[in-house]
């Protein structure tokens, strides 16, 4: 279910910056929030179907092209901290998986 997807990234997100979903999901242009919820947006786009629109209203009410700006961002950026999310993320997901079957 996609919407379990979205919750849990941004469970991972909030917990591995240390803020709250609620700081991920407002508009505050803090550093930290700012830059994890450029990553929100990266893993979002790649891991559910999402549209641009879409995760920018759920995080922050962004206009879709913050959102692509952001993304990018985050790709040249943050590297190794995509790679380390994703592995935290690959991981709650198969455990999600595993309790569902």
């Amino acid at each position: 279910n996609s919407m379990n997807k979205v919750n849990i990234i941004k469970d991972i997100v909030s917990s591995y910056y240390d803020i709250t979903v609620d700081e991920l999901e407002s508009r505050s242009k803090k550093q930290n929030y700012a830059t994890a919820r450029s990553l929100a947006y990266y893993l979002l786009h790649m891991h559910t179907p999402m549209s641009m629109k879409d995760i920018g209203k759920r995080l922050g009410n962004r206009d879709h092209s913050t959102v692509v700006t952001m993304k990018k961002k985050a790709m040249y950026m943050y590297k190794n901290d995509i790679i380390t999310l994703q592995k935290i993320l690959t991981e709650k997901l198969n455990n999600y998986h595993e309790r569902k079957n």
